[in-house]
């Protein structure tokens, strides 16, 4: 959360190096390659062995609706206060 503002900060400020913006997105989106693996790799203990398959499909519905859906509701307030880079 802290890289996130502190990136939110410096795009806005606009006066900082483009270096240091892909170092930041760099350490926010680095600890999804190992958090999306070990995620999977829990299922088949936390599940039984025939659930296995919709728990998975399930996580990744989940995963990718909130990819969706975030952005999306993240429009609403910037539409509404006429936010704008």
């Amino acid at each position: 959360m802290v890289l996130a503002l502190l990136l939110t900060a410096i795009a806005l400020a606009d006066t900082t190096p483009a270096w240091a913006r892909r170092m930041l997105a760099f350490g926010l989106g680095a600890p999804l390659a190992f958090n999306l693996p070990a995620r999977y790799a829990l299922i088949p203990i936390l599940v039984l062995r025939e659930d296995v398959h919709n728990a998975i499909a399930l996580s990744s519905v989940t995963l990718n609706a909130v990819k969706v859906l975030g952005p999306a509701l993240a429009g609403i307030p910037i539409a509404h206060f006429r936010l704008a880079l």
